[in-house]
């Protein structure tokens, strides 16, 4: 679930959509401390933490 808010924030940053970008930022924040990808191992996102900085920078703002 959360690798898809990850690719939903970043795709919505692409396209400047601030009211989904807070949405992704919300969903996301409960896993600050997680590793997102596949099951397999074989698809790595990065840390939950990077994308709510790139969140939080887009929305000008510093991650809480």
């Amino acid at each position: 679930m959360f690798r898809l808010w990850c690719l939903t924030g970043r795709a919505t940053i692409a396209v400047g959509d601030r009211d989904m970008m807070e949405r992704a930022h919300t969903e996301l924040t409960p896993a600050a401390e997680e590793l997102v990808g596949a099951g397999s191992g074989l698809l790595t996102l990065r840390p939950v933490s990077h994308h709510l900085s790139t969140l939080a920078a887009a929305l000008g703002r510093h991650r809480r």
